[in-house]
């Protein structure tokens, strides 16, 4: 169940990423930092979980992509 969380909050942060970017280009940076600090906070929730869970994440290796993309969104 954690690992299923995990790779949920992963996608999500993915989706973030490019409402962060789509929100950039509109200029409306206010919504943009909110949607950062909510994929920033789905990647602690994120760790917490799959480091919690007893079998591995089938979204593991995206984790590191989906951090990835955030930042370069911003």
């Amino acid at each position: 169940m954690l690992a299923l969380a995990a790779d949920g909050l992963t996608a999500v942060r993915v989706l973030l990423a490019v409402a962060v970017v789509l929100e950039l280009g509109t200029g409306r940076t206010a919504v943009a930092a909110v949607l950062v600090g909510s994929a920033w906070l789905s990647d602690f929730f994120d760790g917490r979980a799959a480091r919690a869970s007893a079998t591995p994440t089938r979204l593991g290796e995206l984790d590191l992509w989906a951090d990835t993309l955030v930042g370069a969104g911003a």
